[in-house]
């Protein structure tokens, strides 16, 4: 990505969300994600970014005011999608009107119940009615967008009770770059999500990841490339007993990013750490849940975010939750 941008020699680099998949990455992580932004804006390239579900800049460094002198605009709040970000390219002589949606907080939604979807969409709406048809209007978002599919790691915008942005009002934007997605997906002649840099899957034969590079001439003119990118490390997913896992990891390479899945329940502690030892970038070790009683059987007047816990729960502790305890999450989840 770096060559890209020092070749293509962009105005802005735009992230859409996700910078990191937790909220808290660690020490190593963020020393990398720092060397890349001062190496991007050493080459004077301004640099956006869009929060997702798991991004929390409070953790990033980034709060100080040197940082937007720097070129550095951040966009975590989803309201902040109603006031445009003005940008203007160093060979142009009309500004850009850049409207930037994150993915939107709890905190940020009218009812505790309102859906992120249904919330982003509304504000979108907002937006087309402010924007000014003749001027370069661009819409930047963490968003699940009509005819996007719904792609699991698009996560709380596509559960049941959401509603998609229509392609009618990214028609109303000169450009709609979208993130959420981690594959390149088109949804017309200037509305795309690039893709994530890194593996987060199982690589497969689709397309893999890629940088779309938008050059805006002039209102109605923009000129749009797609630059694949193959990631360094694919993500293998190992499946068998322990000695069949210990087996298949010495065989890889070291830098792969590696998902253990164990057919025994019963590992021992010794051998769960054999595990995680056979490489730097051991992702999860997973192993089978106990059987529990049939989804039939199930009381279901118990909530899905309960059912959840009950499972984890018995995955870590291998033993099924207490009345009380049972009594207890019932109680929180109603009043969540």
């Amino acid at each position: 990505m770096l060559n890209l941008v020092r070749d293509l020699n962009p105005d802005t680099l735009v992230v859409t969300g996700d910078i990191f998949d937790q909220r808290r990455p660690d020490e190593e992580a963020l020393a990398l994600f720092h060397d890349t932004l001062n190496r991007l804006l050493e080459l004077g390239t301004v640099v956006i970014f869009l929060a997702g579900p798991s991004d929390d800049f409070r953790h990033l460094h980034l709060g100080a005011r040197w940082v937007r002198d720097a070129g550095v605009y951040l966009f975590e709040d989803a309201t902040q999608v109603l006031s445009p970000l003005s940008l203007r390219g160093a060979r142009d002589s009309f500004d850009v009107n850049t409207w930037c949606l994150p993915f939107p907080k709890t905190t940020e939604l009218s009812r505790p119940d309102e859906h992120p979807a249904l919330f982003s969409h509304s504000l979108v709406e907002k937006v087309v009615q402010r924007l000014n048809p003749n001027e370069v209007n661009i819409f930047l978002g963490y968003a699940w967008a009509q005819d996007a599919g719904r792609p699991e790691e698009l996560g709380a915008l596509v559960k049941p009770g959401g509603q998609p942005l229509e392609k009618r009002l990214l028609d109303f934007f000169d450009v709609s770059a979208l993130g959420g997605r981690h594959s390149p997906h088109s949804l017309g002649s200037q509305a795309f999500y690039c893709g994530s840099l890194l593996c987060y899957e199982a690589e497969s034969e689709s397309p893999g990841r890629s940088v779309t590079f938008y050059d805006i001439l002039s209102k109605g003119e923009v000129m749009v490339d797609h630059y694949p990118l193959r990631p360094r490390r694919s993500l293998k997913v190992l499946t068998g007993s322990w000695e069949e896992l210990m087996e298949k990891g010495r065989e890889l390479r070291s830098d792969d990013l590696i998902v253990l899945r164990s057919d025994e329940f019963d590992l021992t502690p010794e051998q769960r750490a054999d595990l995680r030892v056979l490489g730097p970038n051991i992702v999860s070790l997973e192993m089978p849940a106990l059987e529990g009683p049939q989804e039939e059987e199930r009381d279901e007047s118990v909530p899905l975010l309960v059912k959840l816990f009950q499972k984890f729960a018995l995955e870590s502790a291998g033993k099924e939750l207490s009345p009380e305890c049972l009594e207890l999450l019932l109680e929180l989840e109603e009043k969540l």
